[in-house]
């Protein structure tokens, strides 16, 4: 019972020193897998349309549904945040107004003692100070994304070769 515990420990050690390989290969057939059954279906309605075409056509509409995503998310980011820095002293002038109803509810619970007002004063004096405590974290994050990518770009090529092979591969298998 014993060597059959190390044994399984040994073998789940194992297949977690080499899950990121295995992953970097479960993924792109997970891809081929979804994107296949698309391509095959091109291919139907267009009968003299090369397998190899409807494939680039497929990835190039997600590679472009990805970006028109990416570029949507980044515009309305940027102007939620220039919206915010441009509305910040408007704020800062109405924050007593803004939090006089909660204010109100704290002073009827018995907690009359916390001013809002001037703990959210604080918080945006010191706005810049954690803004810059967060530029380290935010770098680290950017860095490790430069992995994830590689990682990504190598999945999705695999993912290509698969759903272009996919014949070649089964009659191998």
């Amino acid at each position: 019972i014993v060597l059959f515990f190390a044994a399984v420990s040994m073998a789940v050690a194992a297949i977690g020193f080499f899950g990121d390989t295995l992953l970097t290969f479960f993924l792109p057939w997970l891809l081929a897998f979804i994107i296949s059954p698309i391509v095959t279906r091109i291919v139907a309605v267009i009968p003299r349309l090369p397998r190899v075409l409807a494939t680039v056509l497929v990835y190039s509409a997600i590679v472009a549904t990805l970006v028109v995503i990416v570029l949507v998310v980044t515009q309305a980011l940027s102007n939620s945040i220039s919206q915010l820095i441009a509305s910040l002293p408007q704020i800062r002038g109405d924050i007593a107004t803004i939090l006089a109803p909660l204010q109100g509810w704290l002073t009827g619970i018995g907690l009359g003692q916390i001013d809002l007002a001037a703990q959210a004063l604080a918080i945006l004096d010191n706005l810049d100070v954690v803004a810059a405590q967060l530029i380290v974290p935010l770098q680290s994050i950017a860095v490790a994304s430069v992995g994830a990518i590689g990682t990504m770009l190598i999945v999705f090529i695999l993912s290509i070769y698969m759903v272009i092979d996919r014949d070649a591969i089964l009659a191998f298998i």
